[in-house]
């Protein structure tokens, strides 16, 4: 019966929000840490960047204000989420340990060792966890249904689990080992 499709249609939604639609407009967006909109401007003018200037030519091309404390890890994490550093609990390319008052290089993530059962046999594997606050805007279009492609964004490890897309993910990358680097 009717009742009954619809009431096992309401009991199998998926958290993955709604189901895939096509967007309107396709967005394509580019970012580049550290770049000087100014001088890109003046060389794509001056025809050293033809690429870049066709590209804004077909597009925009529109200087971001950066944040306070401008630092990349802080941007890009207010880029992502859209919410100020307060909001999103990245500040700096370190955090201290709260412990030890050491700093961190962290930058942005946590991780949670693996537990052992007699000091020897793993019972628990290790995780790393984000300690970005805040949601992606590519995480929020999933879950209104458009699907995103997301490459290797700054501050986006481990990358945000989205439902219509696919997701590369970004710095702090981690080693083998769970750590940004060993020297």
């Amino acid at each position: 019966s009717i009742a009954t499709i619809l009431a096992l249609t309401a009991c199998s939604s998926s958290p993955s929000g709604k189901p895939v639609r096509r967007a309107k407009q396709r967005v394509f967006v580019l970012g580049f840490d550290g770049m000087d909109p100014t001088l890109a401007r003046k060389w794509m003018d001056e025809g050293k960047l033809p690429n870049l200037k066709r590209l804004s030519e077909q597009g925009t091309f529109a200087k971001l204000e950066t944040t306070q404390p401008s630092e990349s890890p802080v941007a890009w994490a207010s880029f992502a989420t859209g919410v100020n550093p307060g909001k999103h609990n990245i500040y700096d390319f370190l955090k201290r340990d709260l412990q030890t008052y050491l700093p961190d290089p962290s930058m942005g993530t946590r991780i949670v060792p693996p537990s052992f059962k007699w000091g020897f046999l793993p019972v628990k594997r290790p995780e790393v966890l984000s300690t970005r606050g805040g949601t992606s805007f590519w995480k929020h279009a999933s879950e209104d249904g458009i699907k995103s492609v997301v490459l290797t964004v700054p501050m986006n490890w481990p990358p945000d689990e989205i439902h219509h897309g696919a997701i590369l993910g970004g710095l702090p990358l981690g080693d083998i080992r769970g750590t940004l680097g060993t020297f």
